[in-house]
């Protein structure tokens, strides 16, 4: 099987240790996951270092849990497929990663933050990382709800196993449907 690329897309702070687990996972099963945390500095503004990633990807993976994320004005340009754009002003960073990876069928692995513990208690989360305006991540995540199975997850190593499983009947579709090189035949 060959290395497939692997983008983690989530806001930051709040789910670091979340994304260190996915990241993780695929490096063991052979992958190579992009991810925020490895983006070097560049002239390119944020938008257009993500979306150039996005394109780089052969599968999404969606961690989401109580944060929107950081808005981009819609002053902000980028160049998609050849052609300029400007950012809606009303999306995050992490919203549109999700769309551009949409627009390019990629499979995708949409992960939200259980509301319950495993035990059924309402699942603890610190505050500070909560918006204090949670209507915009709770309708994208009632947008994908709507639009795709999604999984749910309580703790980091929760998250990795669901990960691991998910990716591996992602890469085992993948490789199912790639075009099988047709056999030689010899001349003799």
């Amino acid at each position: 099987m060959e290395r497939l690329n692997v983008f983690i897309s989530s806001t930051s702070e709040d789910l670091k240790p979340f994304r260190q687990e996915v990241k993780e996972t695929i490096l063991r099963m052979g992958h190579y996951p992009i991810g925020m945390e490895n983006f070097n500095p560049t002239q390119r503004n944020a938008v257009q270092l993500c979306y150039d990633e996005v394109q780089k990807a052969d599968i999404f993976v969606g961690i989401y849990a109580h944060r929107y994320g950081y808005i981009p004005a819609s002053d902000i340009g980028y160049t998609a497929k050849g052609q300029a754009r400007q950012c809606p002003g009303d999306r995050s960073i992490t919203h549109l990663e999700y769309e551009w990876a949409s627009e390019r069928k990629l499979p995708m692995l949409l992960y939200l933050l259980s509301e319950k513990d495993d035990t059924g208690q309402p699942l603890a989360w610190p505050e500070a990382f909560s918006d204090e305006n949670p209507d915009q991540i709770r309708a994208f995540k009632e947008e994908l709800k709507r639009k795709h199975v999604v999984g749910f997850f309580t703790a980091p190593d929760d998250l990795s196993t669901k990960a691991a499983t998910g990716l591996y009947e992602v890469i085992t579709e993948l490789s199912q449907h790639k075009p099988r090189p047709q056999p030689r035949l010899r001349s003799w």
